[in-house]
């Protein structure tokens, strides 16, 4: 029994120097959030020494994507992002992170294979700064473990910006309402061609006073009549036609404007006679 003693308490000494799981997950989150920081003061060297040891304690894919990240924005560094974002997508068992890491190690690859090509030099180190896509700039898609605030957003490729709107829309509406405009500009002329043509009928037959006066076929009172007629057909045809080239270019103006944000000003300056009213619109890119 007094023989057992001193091994009981070696063993009991062991067992007390053993770390438990739980402070080895807390020396791992505390090493996760110092690489964080690290990230964002834009301390590679540092990020990366902390990160390797928080995963080496406790292996994460979520350790593994920010390490990528800093391998990312570590200038001359793209053989180790890419290598990392693989080992992310490959260790998320939860799927969680896997889309964009897959993504950005095949850009990184794509990219590389593109400078060797064309042999140019290797990108600058992006600013420590910039968001990361693997922090906090947007709710998560699922909860995050104890301590991790970890969340997958969208990461364009250089180049791969999407191209300014070409406002098609709107000029087209522009240049339809002034078509009808001229179009409705025409049908009044012509309206008023028609009304001076009666007018001058009137005078001719003496008919203003509303008696009927019949015209004799093939007499120039005949003719005036008709040419009158015609004129203010047309001049209705050129109403209906403009109102329909205004509504459709009103169309196309309001579809442009609802897909983008179209700005604009009007300034009014005092005349003598009123005011002068000048717009001023700003198109989006």
């Amino acid at each position: 029994m007094i023989r057992a003693l001193p091994l009981a308490l070696a063993l009991a000494a062991a067992l007390l120097a053993t770390p438990t799981p739980t402070h080895a997950q807390e020396d791992a989150r505390s090493l996760f959030r110092a690489g964080v920081e690290s990230l964002r003061e834009g301390e590679f060297t540092d990020a990366e020494r902390a990160f390797l040891a928080s995963y080496e304690i406790e292996p994460r894919a979520a350790t593994l994507c920010n390490l990528a990240l800093t391998y990312d924005r570590w200038g001359g560094h793209e053989e180790q992002a890419a290598r990392a974002y693989e080992r992310c997508a490959a260790e998320d068992d939860t799927g969680r992170y896997r889309a964009h890491a897959t993504q950005r190690a095949s850009d990184i690859r794509q990219a590389l294979s593109l400078r060797q090509a064309l042999g140019s030099p290797p990108p600058e180190p992006e600013a420590a700064d910039a968001p990361n896509p693997f922090m906090n700039d947007a709710p998560p898609p699922t909860e995050p473990e104890d301590g991790e605030e970890v969340e997958v957003a969208e990461h364009r490729a250089p180049g791969t910006e999407p191209p300014p709107r070409s406002h098609g829309l709107l000029w087209g509406g522009l240049v339809s309402a002034l078509a009808g405009g001229g179009l409705f500009l025409g049908g009044a002329v012509l309206a008023g061609n028609g009304r001076d043509d009666l007018d001058e009928l009137d005078m001719l037959t003496g008919g203003g006073g509303g008696d009927t006066v019949l015209l004799e076929p093939g007499s120039p009172e005949a003719q005036l009549y008709r040419d009158a007629e015609r004129k203010r057909t047309t001049a209705l045809g050129l109403y209906v036609g403009g109102a329909v080239l205004v509504a459709l270019g009103a169309t196309l103006v309001v579809l442009d404007v609802a897909t983008g944000q179209l700005e604009g000003q009007v300034y009014a300056t005092p005349t003598r006679g009123g005011a002068l009213l000048q717009a001023e619109l700003r198109l989006p890119r």
